[in-house]
């Protein structure tokens, strides 16, 4: 993963990710306490974006990934943070 956002730069790889490591469903399950009131709510979660699409939505330079470590992009978001925007690519493997 990739950031660049103005004088913040930082590049993160993460490697032998295991999934199901043997944690219990329970261990994820919410329970609120007694007399908590419970709100539901939906997401409206941003467009998927080409990388072209979000070149022409933002004010900055967006760059497509160099290295992917065997990963394609997949999509990006345009995210909206305290005045500025931010572009998050998503990638996949297989």
């Amino acid at each position: 993963m990739e950031i660049n956002y103005g004088s913040f730069k930082s590049t993160v790889e993460y490697r032998n990710i295991q999934f199901n490591a043997g944690l219990s469903e329970n261990f994820f399950e919410f329970n609120p306490p007694k007399g908590a009131k419970v709100i539901e709510r939906s997401i409206n979660l941003p467009k998927k974006l080409t990388i072209d699409g979000t070149r022409r939505l933002v004010n900055f330079t967006v760059t497509a990934p160099m290295y992917t470590a065997g990963y394609e992009f997949s999509y990006a978001h345009i995210l909206k943070l305290n005045g500025g925007e931010m572009a998050v690519m998503y990638c996949s493997k297989g």
